[in-house]
């Protein structure tokens, strides 16, 4: 069998913590390309499956928080002054709340600005501004404008009626500038259409261009998160990079709730949504300029760092005056913590994408001391450095930590198959490791027996089936997967899926965030299926596009579109 890919790379999935620690254990494909993984794959938490207390910052879930005490629904004229209406008064649990949430540290000069009594001191507003036009695919102005997935099956086929028949887009006529509807929108994955959503809104407020008056106000603000989160999610990171441009490096007075302390009586802190400077934190890392991407991670730790440690001196969180009460010391150090965490994960899989497994231990022993008390994280973590490990060549010292990660395990009995699966999968990586592909491949079988949605071991199967010369099978492995559970109901109706055996009464819920588009369905997966369709026949295109075609009938945009390698003209 010929495994040389002729136009592409087979691309390690990065899930459940498995990229990272398999890059180099898979062996260079004969005409001397590694088995690597995709590069957009690293936007996706490596700590995401082991933390399960609920952070606020999910840049999607925060659209139009109800904490932002604006008003979101839509108007007749939603412009300016919709953004910059006086806030009502808040009771002190909300206050506090809020405070805990926006708490910031501004730069020296914006604190000198913020805390002068004259205008002559106060520095220049800064204004974000949209970079980009209305995004359009085709320029035809239609509802299949904003849906790459019918522009693209369009142009490889005739058929555009039954093209019509099973892809509809959300029609622009019934999409008002609320943002309800850009959550709607972004819940069924409409992500080309939301962000145009947010172009139009955030246009009627005034960010089109310099010339317009604009406020960034906390609506305005959520909006903008939103839109620069779906330009990354969408994969237009320079246009993202351009836009984040316009904030000044999210530093200015205008940004802060002390600014204008008539529109928010009682609020403080910044209104610059802490999710947005944790995307502007890691863009970099998606243009390859991965230690610029540090320098601002570590620029965010040391903030966090500074208003953990006034709190813990019995001050509010900017050190300005004490607070007495330890309840509401201790609720926001558990935030500050949480976020911590979250920033160290990015730190953490950006020095597995480099390779730097050094640095990647001391910001996993960082996160051990964080989570110390929760004993299915340091579960997780004892599985991440077995991995790790792996890396090493370290094989025994990589099998002592999957050992720990099962041992003392008080698993209930709803959890024994979770269990099963987690050895069997760790000891299909042993078995990588020492070579022996064979054995690796029936272990991560015996995996997708008990789980048949799990796409990590779906995918490392069809490398291994692909290294051991078995082309077929490998390409098996992830049709099975990628069409598994396939349908066009809404996304709130599938986060939960149940398996159950009727012989042991085991069974085991596999939640999916709302975020997860579908069961099956990954970038990764299916850019490595259109890449083992090219390995196989010259009839690459004709499976690729019937690839897509299965695909389409799901709403909206269950993967990025890059995925099918199809080029669009």
């Amino acid at each position: 069998m010929n495994t040389n890919c002729r136009q592409g790379k087979v691309e390690v999935i990065d899930h459940s913590l498995l990229s990272e620690s398999s890059r180099n254990v898979y062996p260079q494909l004969s005409n001397g390309q590694k088995v690597e993984k995709d590069s957009q794959a690293q936007s996706h938490s490596i700590l995401s499956n082991y933390f399960t207390e609920e952070i606020t910052d999910d840049p999607f879930g925060s659209v139009c928080d109800s904490s932002a005490n604006e008003s979101t629904e839509s108007t007749d004229n939603p412009g300016i002054s919709n953004c910059a209406q006086l806030e009502p008064k808040q009771d002190v649990t909300s206050l506090n709340r809020l405070r805990q949430r926006d708490a910031w540290l501004p730069s020296e000069s914006t604190q000198k600005a913020l805390l002068s009594p004259s205008p002559k001191n106060k520095l220049v507003e800064i204004k974000p501004i949209l970079m980009g036009n209305d995004y359009e695919i085709g320029g035809s102005g239609s509802d299949s404008a904003f849906d790459p997935f019918y522009y693209l099956l369009a142009q490889y086929t005739s058929d555009e009626p039954n093209v019509n028949a099973i892809r509809r887009a959300p029609s622009i006529e019934l999409r008002s500038q609320s943002g309800d509807d850009l959550k709607k929108l972004i819940n069924n994955g409409w992500y080309t259409c939301a962000l145009n959503l947010t172009y139009r809104i955030l246009s009627a407020a005034g960010f089109k261009n310099e010339e317009t008056e604009a406020i960034l106000s906390p609506y305005t603000a959520q909006i903008w998160l939103s839109r620069l989160a779906l330009l990354v999610r969408t994969q237009n990171y320079e246009l993202a990079e351009h836009e984040f441009a316009t904030f000044n490096n999210m530093e200015a007075p205008n940004f802060y709730f002390e600014y204008s302390p008539q529109r928010y009586p009682e609020r403080a802190g910044s209104i610059i949504p802490f999710s947005l400077r944790l995307i502007h934190a890691e863009l970099p890392s998606h243009l390859n300029r991965t230690n610029e991407a540090l320098d601002r991670l570590y620029y965010l730790l040391a903030i966090i760092g500074r208003i953990q440690s006034n709190l813990e001196k019995g001050f509010r969180e900017d050190g300005s005056i004490s607070e007495p009460d330890l309840v509401y010391r201790q609720a926001s150090l558990n935030l500050w913590t949480a976020r911590k965490i979250r920033v160290l994960s990015s730190c953490l899989s950006i020095f597995l994408h480099k390779l730097d497994y050094q640095s990647a231990l001391n910001i996993v022993r960082q996160l051990t001391h964080l989570c110390s008390d929760d004993q299915v994280v340091l579960r997780g973590f004892c599985s991440l450095l077995g991995r790790v490990h792996l890396q090493f060549g370290d094989l025994q010292t990589a099998k002592a930590f999957f050992d720990r990660s099962l041992s003392n395990a008080e698993f209930p009995l709803d959890d024994k198959l979770q269990l099963l699966i987690l050895q069997n999968f760790q000891n299909a990586l042993l078995s990588i490791g020492k070579g022996e592909y064979e054995e690796a491949k029936k272990l991560f079988e015996t995996v997708l027996q008990l789980d048949p949605t799990n796409v990590a071991a779906a995918n490392n199967l069809a490398i291994c089936s692909l290294y051991v010369g078995r082309l077929s099978e490998s390409i098996e492995a992830l049709e099975d997967l990628t069409t598994t559970g396939l349908t066009s109901q809404p996304i709130n109706n599938l986060d939960v899926l149940t398996t159950a055996s009727k012989n042991t009464g085991l069974f085991t819920s596999f939640m999916f965030n709302t975020r997860c588009r579908r069961f099956c369905l990954h970038d990764v997966m299916v850019s490595n299926l259109a890449v083992l369709y090219e390995v196989e026949s010259d009839l690459a295109t004709l499976k690729k596009v019937s690839l897509l075609k299965k695909l389409v009938a799901i709403s909206g945009e269950p993967v990025h579109i890059s995925s099918f390698k199809l080029s669009m003209k």
